[in-house]
């Protein structure tokens, strides 16, 4: 005698076969998961790294890097170089990173919450900026070879508002850090190198604190601005800065 508590046998069939769907969707989720973890983990592969360079140079950017990979939750990247914009290209790199370590959780961002940066670092960056007499900067230079968009006038607001705005991306931080900075501005006439200002030491973290995002601009003890002229005596500025910022990243 059947048991009358039991559901119809197409019920029965139905169920079997939503959950046979959900297990081929999910065994094909972690496919594609997998496929693309792989392909992340080796983006120095000429066929990846030619298309990113590629992708730089039509935003008018040329650079390069030694060793780049990537999963889901970590990116890490070494030796990255931003090349001078011409006539310059063959000269010191605009910029050049040591280092670059990221983790982050993706998965809140996918329901609909925000992007987790759970611990970042970049480590020893060196800025090389060329000036002209005629006005002229690696930085312009840069900024005119990059594609032309339409500029929309925009009034200028108050820090206090700018801070603000953060707190509405959907990006949370768990800490993050830059430092190892070096910058040089490098003067020429005709040319030909007229002075040379190099300054070391620039350090700057990020934290989450309870809810609350706490940024901190220092110069460690050994920071200094060193500048060289032509046909004068080196000077040597010692520098001591500290610079605090906190807003809400609720």
């Amino acid at each position: 005698m059947p048991n009358e508590g039991a559901p119809p046998t197409s019920h029965r069939r139905w169920a079997r076969r939503a959950l046979i769907a959900v297990a081929v969707l999910f065994g094909v989720v972690l496919l594609v998961i997998g496929i693309v973890a792989a392909a992340l983990g080796h983006l120095q592969t000429h066929a990846i790294k030619s298309r990113i360079i590629a992708a730089a140079a039509a935003q008018g950017i040329s650079l390069d890097y030694d060793e780049a990979a990537a999963s889901l939750t970590s990116f890490r990247m070494r030796n990255l170089r931003v090349l001078q914009p011409k006539p310059d290209e063959a000269l010191a790199p605009l910029v050049r990173i040591d280092e670059i370590e990221v983790s982050y959780s993706p998965w809140r961002a996918m329901l609909g919450g925000r992007f987790r940066l759970e611990r970042g670092a970049i480590r020893g960056v060196h800025l090389t900026v060329f000036t002209d007499e005629d006005g002229t900067s690696s930085v312009t230079r840069l900024v005119a070879q990059m594609p032309k968009s339409e500029k929309k006038e925009k009034k200028p607001e108050p820090l206090s508002q700018t801070l603000a705005g953060l707190s509405d991306l959907k990006v949370s931080i768990g800490s993050f850090e830059i430092g190892g900075v070096t910058a040089e501005a490098i003067a020429r006439e005709k040319g030909k190198e007229r002075e040379r200002a190099t300054f070391t030491g620039l350090a700057l973290s990020v934290s989450d604190e309870k809810g609350a995002l706490h940024a901190l601009l220092t110069t460690p003890p050994a920071a200094k601005l060193v500048v060289k002229s032509a046909g004068a005596a080196e000077k040597t500025l010692l520098a001591n800065a500290r610079v605090e910022l906190q807003w809400s990243q609720r």
